[in-house]
């Protein structure tokens, strides 16, 4: 391939390539270093599209979904690739905020934790020696699921054991070490093998292009985010191995906590009050909600309160909006009609005037049109 420090080569045909690199000192010493490449099999491609709001989830609404997979080798969704071979699923999880979930869309890299370390394991040597459910060359993950605690702690050990290799805790056989991942993946991994003998809590079994309610449990308070995942692996080509690719979509509950969910201002004041973890915003301060869709949204609702008058101002794309509040020090909850947009666009609410302060809890999203929007609204 050449004999400079960079090289390049085309492969023309499909196959497993073993690649050496190496390299002669001045004093004649050297050091040879070979790795594989496999050639002719391209990853898939996995979408799941969502009708109306991509951002949020309305009890009342109908969620319309569908999934996508497009493969070069083995086709396309039903023309090649037969619907049961996708892994699809909703999770209700708990404890995801706003910020995480525009981050939390079609990437392997933004996958959940559980489907990010899957992944990485499906695409490493892990294999050869481990299986599910049996032993191979070392234990299977849900032995080592049941060993080891699900802890901080004990994923950083493992984790570094995958990295540095080693044995002993499983016999004589030692582990392959592997250098080329870094803590973070290894950590996820980890993590995925410790979450197997846990009990399921994702709807399975649901067609790839359908319908679902979202619902919520009364009898929590905090409420359920839905994952969307999608999963596709491919068949291979020849002796180049399967590659599987996935998906994924976060739709939030509609009233969002801005503690949780929105870039404050650094060392911005929190209290607890009535039942609600508040913010202080002060003069020229502002609440970053990053790129929220507006598609359906006809009214928002802000939990606040203000020891002075205040004038917000809000602007989400290229609405905007003032909002002035009454100093009562009274916890209020103010109504905002919402011009119709569609589409994800940066939403950000200031607090404008000289020597003002707020408290914010939260924010609602809003589907229906409400009569009762508030008089201090122009």
């Amino acid at each position: 391939m050449g004999t400079s420090a960079s090289a390049s080569h085309t492969f023309n045909f499909p196959g497993v390539y073993e690649v050496s690199l190496s390299v002669t000192d001045e004093q004649g010493l050297s050091e040879l270093t070979q790795t594989s490449i496999q050639v002719g099999n391209a990853p898939p491609e996995v979408a799941i599209t969502i009708e109306g709001n991509t951002s949020f989830y309305w009890e009342d609404t109908p969620l319309r979904y569908i999934v996508d997979v497009n493969d070069k080798e083995d086709g396309q969704l039903y023309e090649g690739i037969k619907a049961e071979r996708v892994q699809f699923q909703i999770e209700p999880i708990y404890g995801q905020d706003l910020m995480q979930a525009q981050m939390g869309h079609q990437t392997a890299d933004n996958l959940s934790g559980l489907a990010r370390g899957e992944q990485l394991i499906s695409a490493s040597d892990c294999k050869n020696c481990h299986a599910i459910n049996k032993q191979i060359n070392g234990p299977s993950y849900m032995d080592i699921a049941q060993r080891y605690k699900d802890d901080s702690q004990t994923v950083k050990i493992l984790a570094n054991k995958v990295i540095q290799g080693g044995g002993g805790n499983w016999g004589e056989k030692a582990m392959a070490a592997h250098p080329q991942l870094t803590e973070k993946e290894a950590e996820a991994m980890i993590t995925y093998i410790l979450s197997v003998n846990d009990a399921p809590t994702a709807i399975e079994g649901l067609p790839l292009d359908g319908i679902y309610w979202a619902k919520t449990d009364p009898q929590k308070k905090r409420k359920p985010q839905y994952v969307l995942s999608a999963r596709f692996t491919d068949s291979g080509n020849g002796p180049i191995e399967s590659i599987s690719s996935s998906a994924q979509h976060i739709l939030l509950y509609p009233q969002v906590e801005v503690d949780r969910s929105a870039n404050l201002p650094e060392k911005a004041r929190k209290e607890n009050r009535e039942d609600g973890r508040f913010v202080l915003l002060e003069e020229g301060q502002e609440m970053d909600l990053g790129a929220v869709d507006a598609t359906m949204v006809q009214e928002l609702k802000i939990r606040l309160w203000s020891e002075t008058s205040a004038k917000l101002s809000l602007e989400w794309g290229e609405m905007q909006k003032e909002i002035a509040v009454e100093s009562n020090d009274v916890i209020q909850e103010l109504s905002l009609a919402i011009d119709p947009m569609e589409g994800k666009m940066p939403l950000t609410i200031k607090v404008q005037d000289a020597a003002s302060s707020v408290w914010f809890d939260w924010i609602r999203f809003e589907k229906q049109n409400s009569s009762l929007l508030s008089q201090n609204i122009r």
